[in-house]
């Protein structure tokens, strides 16, 4: 079981990576904030769908496959917006957008990628609550962190609505330095946390 959750927690990041193309075409047609809304639902599916998780499956479903494309929707749109506000001396604004990793979303990545919050958290959590609970309670504070994105995120362009460049678009499956870039990222992450012991 625990390679299991090693590779749940790989999988959510392959698909941070592996969907980015999609999401950004989603971010070029409708805009940021209804990226970040649709997202958020997929966030808050996955994580509320943890708590309840009996199987591994279940798990699989909700923190590997839902929460994974809710991540994959929310780094995009700040990635991209920070990009467009600041068209030049980028350093320090996304010096700034990447420091919002030591708030980590996924537990169980926290102690990897350097997150604070959510690892002090969701241990005292599990020990007072129990782990359904503390799943619960992180939900509802990331929640209250992406209703504060929701209001915030935009772009000094407006979206381009449905006028979009085919060729484009399958464009980056098609180049196979990024296919294995995406899929090593799968593999590399997978090992790392399972030999780091990050379960």
């Amino acid at each position: 079981m625990p390679l299991d959750a090693d590779v749940e927690n790989a999988d959510a990041i392959f698909l941070k990576f592996a969907i980015g193309p999609i999401i950004a075409l989603f971010n070029d047609v409708f805009g940021p904030r209804l990226e970040v809304m649709t997202a958020f639902l997929f966030s808050l599916l996955g994580i509320f769908m943890l708590s309840l998780a009996k199987d591994y499956y279940q798990v699989f479903l909700a923190q590997g496959f839902c929460y994974g494309i809710g991540v994959a929707g929310l780094f995009m749109p700040g990635l991209v917006a920070t990009g467009q506000w600041f068209p030049t001396r980028r350093g320090l604004p996304n010096g700034i957008m990447a420091s919002g990793s030591s708030f980590e979303k996924t537990p169980k990545l926290a102690a990897l990628q350097g997150g604070v919050i959510f690892s002090i958290m969701v241990s005292r959590l599990i020990k007072q609550r129990g782990f359904p609970a503390a799943v619960r309670y992180t939900g509802l504070f990331i929640d209250l962190l992406l209703v504060i994105a929701i209001a915030c995120v935009s772009t000094p362009f407006p979206p381009r609505g449905r006028k979009l460049r085919d060729k484009n678009t399958k464009s980056p499956f098609t180049k196979i330095a990024w296919v294995l870039y995406t899929v090593g990222c799968f593999f590399i992450i997978s090992i790392r946390l399972s030999s780091s012991g990050c379960r």
